[in-house]
């Protein structure tokens, strides 16, 4: 029985800059796919912000990456063989701040149910003392393991008192920026740098295959100076 793995590739622009990423025999040539497309007066420059691997059926493949801000981004994914891309998408983890607010040492004041005359009484109606002791037919205060049974019955219990602490929790969230199935594409205009991870769910199945995982930052053409690849 095939066991589905999670792996986390920790990934940046940098260690990939200007190199020909491969995995298990996964080149950029294998995927068919020539350099960005034309966008009026720009172009997407995928060469320095894309990754290649090998996955098997049901894998998940977490890709952490950064995208720079105030640029232009067109990211999308492919997979080749049998291997089948079930969804992907783009998220950002956030933390914040929770106030917590705890009380402690709490002070409680305490009413019992009396009679028309003000005296404590018992369930079954049985006149008690100031401490909830009743007597027995032989007059005498009944006890219980060593100690009086205190028979009163709380009307009301009120808290007047406590000790107020307050702390702070850290709260992650993850937050989506992006979701998608395979060949579908998210194009947007990144006003701050941030770090993301790029999920990747695989369809379930026996067969592995390459994946790629494409990163391509906008582009003047004026800048493209003859890059081919």
């Amino acid at each position: 029985m095939k066991v589905n793995k999670l792996i986390l590739i920790l990934f940046s622009f940098i260690l990939v800059s200007n190199t020909n990423l491969y995995s298990q025999n996964c080149y950029r040539e294998d995927y068919g796919f020539d350099e960005a497309a034309e966008d009026g007066d720009n172009y997407y420059e995928f060469e320095d912000g894309s990754y290649y691997g090998y996955a098997e059926g049901g894998d998940t493949i977490l890709i952490k990456t950064v995208l720079y801000g105030k640029r232009k981004y067109k990211i999308f994914v492919k997979s080749l063989d049998n291997l089948q891309i079930a969804s992907w998408k783009i998220v950002q983890n956030k933390k914040s701040t929770k106030l917590i607010k705890k009380t402690r040492n709490e002070k409680y004041e305490t009413t019992y149910k009396t009679n028309e005359k003000g005296e404590l009484i018992s369930e079954d109606g049985k006149v008690l003392d100031e401490y909830g002791r009743k007597k027995d037919k032989n007059g005498e205060i009944i006890m219980s393991n060593g100690r009086a049974v205190d028979f009163r019955q709380i009307e009301n219990r009120v808290a007047v008192s406590a000790d107020t602490i307050f702390s702070r929790e850290v709260v992650n969230e993850e937050v989506e920026i992006y979701s998608g199935s395979d060949g579908s594409e998210m194009v947007k205009k990144n006003k701050r740098a941030k770090s993301v991870i790029i999920k990747l769910i695989f369809a379930p199945g026996e067969d592995g295959g390459c994946y790629g995982v494409f990163i391509g930052n906008q582009r003047s053409l004026s800048k493209k100076a003859g890059k081919n690849w």
